[in-house]
């Protein structure tokens, strides 16, 4: 995700991906959103970014966040604000290199509203909505910009969702796929 120019900052090898802790930049507020690399940052020194990949959020306990307006705010922060920032920042660096690839992960619980996670979907939601309107805004500028939206995945944030499903789960059922029978 280095520039078009990685060929001269490969390692001895011939690999780049031993460049890869050095493509670090900062998504920041100041007079405008702005994409500000860090220190020795390889982007910058191979003359920009090509692609960008968007990846962060947090899924919040449901219960509490549906409950207390502090709680659905710092997700909905997490979720959007800072996700639609960093990408409107990108997409905006990318629109004046005039190219451009920028992924936004965001979750297949933003396509519709679900009672077991609303404050999280809503928050999915506006990325995806705004993933959309921004592509259809830079369509014929040489950017691309497109939303990914998995299923549910078990990873460190899902880990809870897993461990309460797995809770409830009646023992027949793990006694059957012990025994390889499903």
């Amino acid at each position: 995700v280095a520039s078009g120019q990685a060929e001269r900052a490969q390692a001895g090898d011939g690999e780049v991906r031993d460049l890869t802790p050095n493509l670090n930049v900062t998504i920041a507020w100041g007079n405008g959103w702005r994409v500000l690399p860090s220190n020795g940052c390889l982007p910058t020194r191979l003359g920009g970014l090509d692609a960008a990949l968007v990846a962060h959020g947090m899924l919040g306990d449901n219960d509490k966040s549906a409950r207390d307006a502090a709680r659905a705010e710092q997700v909905l922060h997490t979720n959007f604000v800072s996700a639609g920032a960093a990408s409107v920042a990108l997409a905006t660096l990318f629109e004046g290199r005039g190219s451009g690839v920028l992924v936004v992960i965001t979750s297949v619980a933003g396509d519709r509203g679900r009672g077991s996670n609303a404050v999280y979907g809503a928050s999915k939601a506006g990325v995806i909505s705004l993933v959309q309107t921004t592509a259809y805004s830079l369509s014929g500028t040489g950017v691309r910009i497109n939303a990914v939206c998995p299923g549910l995945i078990e990873t460190g944030m899902t880990k809870p969702v897993f461990d309460r499903a797995k809770e409830r789960r009646p023992k027949q059922l793990l006694v059957k796929k012990q025994k390889n029978e499903f």
